[in-house]
């Protein structure tokens, strides 16, 4: 100990250059008797914070002084009043005028703390006012001066970190910089340096800080969150000495600081965290930490005693708040524990703050203050992922805006809806609040916002592939950049619209994009925005099948990433070649270039890489219908995949591999792998991914014809239809439900969801799906036998068909009709219907429409007793019947001409026919069919006559 004294003393009595940092630590000792940083934490909370909130609020451990003010600062007292109590006439301790005469010495001294007492000593100590500069604004920090020479001219000097309430040497009012600093270290989550937060004070400091031995007094190492990156940035001081204060005035130890140091691995404390991580930063660098009485030890070092008063300060911090501080009224006691609780992330708390707050002082609470909470109730369920109830509270807060008027609160609260909507992959909601927001951007003339928003709309029309939407406002934020002058985005955006136009196949669009960034990487001199445009320009020429312009552009990307020696972008040039040559049909070469990258990827150890050139080599004997290998690969990359844990890309080989089972006719492997795909997907909130995988396992059990198990998977496949916003999809999959059911002869549940999907293709007027719907809903009537409500409906889609002039569909229209007046007894009704339906099959040419309609047409003769007519049409049926070998149509067509014969009393034939129609039926295996069963009763009828 004492070797480390008299080092201090040596240090304090040579010319060897000393800073010393003071923190609140040497404004508590007497006489001053100010509060230290978590006394006045707890005068703070105690005046302002509802009593129910106190000890919650205290018992946060990160709690800082400057977070504190910060909150008080935004919420209750902008000029921060509070200050003022650090300008009370206390009175300087024996710290202060050690720490005076060490400036006197020519010694800097640097302080956190608010307090002018430092000031105080210099004058007491007889210092004239024109010698003392204190270092308080950034504009003093900035001044170009060289303190060592101004110190020899007799310039003293004080840097005071966190500001000042006042210079009371100049008279200048500090107070705003004060708070200004306070402000970004209260909001300094991170932790990180001063320096970082206030960069203009780095030079200055860096400077004098340069080869000498710091000093620390009067820190705790509790709340002193900014000294520690301070610190850190700094490496070229010689030596840390930090002076840890003890009660007992005749006890003291040093301990060097090492990372193997005994003292440390006995006791350790936050200060030697702080101490040791320096250390750790600073291997060369000497530290020392000093336990001892602080006051009792420096007093040794003083010159001049007389300034040094007894008479303590006796102010009642209470009482001066209470006189001195506006009064907070309940709601800003709820108020500033709600701020601070989410401050410090305690959402539990912070919820139930804020809801209190809103349930009982409604109407007493202000609209920004009602504003404001809303918001931060709003972020607080979006943080806990409870969406629907975060866009609650923020629709509150955008009602309430309207009141207030105020654009910018209003834009912040319409971001965050429509990145909400955006991560639930509703699309179109998220844009029609976007495109509010940008309206909103464009009157405050906020040019980078407008180009940052107009870049989303077009990424999200892309999402929803309305390509003409998502072009425009790509172009419309391209025409921004180019005046704000940032290339970069100008390429980005330029990108955007290339690979539009791409995937669109306008080629010469695309080309001009993709031109233009080669242009400007030349400018930039940056090679990989050079490859990405020579790699899409390639993309193109692919395209359009010129593969050798394509293997030009590749071919140029390999020479450029060879010099560059990349070899992970060289992995993706060669899979593009290997794709090239795949088109070409030149499965030799694609192979070769795939394995080329493979074996690249795999020298690499890139596993995302290796995963890729995989997929491309599954993919090429996929299409040879080599299964076994693509099974293989497949397989090899969904197990990289899972060391990766890549949820994605497990997706993809699930879905491929999936695939490769059902063409295989392994439904039940497959269906197992398209769950497992599907239950990733819902993981990673892929509404899209969930819609494929869900349609493949909805196919599945259909062509199994397991019907309940299809509609259980149809009721999911609506929810996500609803989530994603995607009302045609929802409409289809009500559709296809219906058609489950009527299937299944529940003409009731078929007319149901008919009913509901007509409603939703009505609404978003598509008029092709429209017209089908009122197809199947006058079909389902007429199952149902109710004929005027079937007409009714099928009139409607008839009319709207004519619009649209589908063929086929005005066949079934005219078909449906027409059997309608046929059930009703209304021949030449029906016969008209079938002749128009017979005239439009004739149009299509379609062997089987005709057939039917024939068919049709000879039944209406029978009932209208022109046997001759009917016999014609049925023999004309039955030469198109022949043709297309439709024995279960032949055997009806039998069926009814013996019926024919059988009504001309010519019996003979009329069995003949009947036990040939029944002989069909047996070959198809129908023989214990309704069908079947009634030709045999026939049969034994006409036996009976002949």
């Amino acid at each position: 100990m004492k070797e480390i004294i008299q080092k201090i003393t040596h240090l304090l009595g040579n010319d060897e250059k000393l800073v010393f940092l003071a923190g609140a630590g040497c404004s508590v000792e007497a006489p001053s008797y100010l509060p230290d940083g978590h006394e006045m934490i707890q005068y703070i909370v105690k005046f302002l914070c509802d009593d129910f909130e106190i000890q919650k609020i205290l018992s946060i451990p990160e709690l800082t002084l400057e977070t504190l003010l910060k909150i008080i600062c935004t919420h209750f007292d902008p000029i921060l009043k509070i200050y003022n109590l650090y300008g009370i006439d206390t009175k300087p301790n024996y710290l202060h005028f050690f720490l005076a005469d060490m400036i006197k010495n020519g010694q800097y001294v640097m302080t956190t703390n608010f307090d002018c007492l430092i000031e105080e000593s210099l004058l007491q100590s007889n210092v004239s006012k024109k010698k003392i500069v204190p270092i308080i604004t950034e504009k003093d920090y900035k001044q170009d001066e060289n303190f060592d020479k101004a110190l020899k001219k007799g310039k003293l000097f004080l840097f005071k970190l966190h500001g000042s309430i006042k210079n009371i040497i100049t008279g200048e009012n500090t107070t705003k910089p004060l708070i200004n600093t306070i402000q970004k270290i209260g909001e300094n989550e991170k932790r990180i340096s001063l320096f970082q937060l206030e960069p203009y004070k780095q030079p200055l400091l860096n400077n004098i800080l340069s080869g000498s031995s710091l000093i620390i007094i009067g820190y705790s190492g509790k709340n002193d969150f900014d000294i520690l990156p301070m610190l850190r940035d700094i490496d070229s001081l010689n030596n840390i000495f930090w002076i840890n204060h003890i009660l007992d005035e005749n006890e003291s130890d040093v301990y060097e600081i090492d990372k193997d140091s005994h003292y440390i691995t006995i006791k350790f404390d936050r200060i030697d965290k702080i101490l040791l991580e320096i250390k750790n930063y600073h291997q060369n660098m000497k530290i020392y930490r000093i336990n001892v009485n602080t006051c009792k030890f420096f007093k040794n070092f003083l010159t001049l005693e007389q300034g040094i008063t007894q008479n303590g300060f006796s102010t009642d911090i209470e009482n001066w708040m209470r006189f001195n501080l506006d009064s907070p009224n309940y709601v800003m006691k709820k108020v500033i524990p709600f701020k601070i609780f989410i401050n410090y992330n305690m959402l539990d708390e912070a919820l139930r703050c804020g809801e209190e707050l809103l349930d009982v002082a409604m109407e007493s609470i202000k609209d920004p203050q009602k504003i404001d909470i809303f918001f931060d109730i709003g972020s607080i369920w979006e943080k806990r992922g409870v969406f629907e109830k975060a866009l609650e509270y923020y629709s509150e807060g955008v009602q309430l805006i309207k009141n207030v008027n105020n654009l910018s609160k209003r834009v912040l609260f319409l971001s965050k809806m429509g990145a909400i909507q955006e991560k639930l992959n509703k699309y179109p909601e998220a844009v029609k609040i976007y495109e509010k927001e940008l309206e909103i951007h464009k009157e405050l003339k906020n040019l980078r916002k407008i180009v940052d928003l107009l870049f989303k709309l077009g990424t999200l029309y892309k999402k929803q592939q309305i390509f003409e939407k998502s072009i425009e406002r790509f172009e419309e934020a391209l025409l921004i950049e180019t005046k704000l002058g940032n290339i970069r985005k100008r390429i980005e955006i330029l990108n955007e619209i290339g690979e539009l136009y791409l995937s669109r196949k306008e080629f010469s669009e695309a080309l001009e994009k993709f031109n233009k960034i080669l242009n400007y990487s030349t400018k930039l001199d940056d090679y990989a925005i050079k490859t990405l445009a020579l790699e899409n320009i390639g993309k193109i020429y692919l395209n359009q099948k010129k593969y050798d312009k394509a293997l030009e552009k590749y071919e140029e990307i390999l020479i450029i990433l060879d010099r560059k020696n990349d070899n992970l972008l060289k992995i993706s040039v060669l899979n593009n070649i290997g794709n090239l040559y795949l088109d070409q049909r030149n499965d030799i070469k694609a192979l070769e270039k795939f394995k080329e990258a493979y074996n690249l990827s795999t020298s690499l150890n890139d596993l995302e890489k290796e995963i890729l050139c995989i997929s491309n080599i599954g993919k090429l004997y996929k299409k040879q219908n080599d299964l076994f290998e693509a099974l293989n690969w497949y397989n090899q990359a969904l197990n990289l995949s899972n060391d990766i844990d890549n949820l994605e890309k497990k997706c993809i080989y699930l879905y491929e591999i999936g695939e490769i089972y059902k063409t295989q006719k392994k439904l039940d492997e497959s269906t197992f792998l398209f769950e497992k795909g599907f239950e990733y997907c819902k993981e990673l909130n892929d509404l899209p991914g969930q819609i494929i995988f869900i349609n493949e396992i909805i196919e599945i059990y259909e062509n199994k014809e397991e019907y309940k198990n299809a509609l259980e998977k149809y009721k999911e496949a609506i929810k996500i239809a609803e989530n994603l916003g995607d009302l045609e999809n929802k409409a289809v999959y009500l559709n296809n439900i219906a058609v489950i059911y009527f299937k299944s002869e529940d003409f009731t549940q078929a007319l149901k969801f008919f009913e509901l999907s007509y409603r939703i293709f009505n609404q978003i007027n598509d008029l092709n799906s429209r017209t089908v719907s009122l197809n199947n809903l006058g079909t389902c009537y007429y199952k149902l036998e109710n004929y005027t409500q079937a007409l009714k409906l099928l009139d409607i889609g008839h009319q709207l068909n004519e619009q649209i002039g589908h063929l086929d569909e005005e066949v079934w229209f005219l078909d449906k009709i027409g059997n309608i007046h046929y059930d009703q007894k209304k021949y030449f009704k029906a016969l008209e219907n079938f002749r128009d339906a017979l005239q439009v099959s004739e149009l299509l040419n379609s062997l089987e429409l005709k057939a039917v309609q024939l068919n049709n047409i000879g039944k209406a003769y029978y009932f209208l007793e022109n046997f001759h007519e009917s016999m014609n049409y049925f023999e004309h049926a039955l030469e198109l019947v022949e043709e297309m070998d439709n024995l279960e149509f032949k055997a009806d067509l039998f069926n009814n001409i013996a019926g024919v014969y059988y009504a001309k009393y010519e019996y003979s034939n009329s069995l003949k026919y009947t036990i040939q129609s029944l002989e069909m039926l047996n070959n198809l295996g129908l023989e214990k069919s309704k069908k079947s069963g009634i030709l045999k009763k026939k049969i034994e009828f006409l036996k009976s006559r002949i």
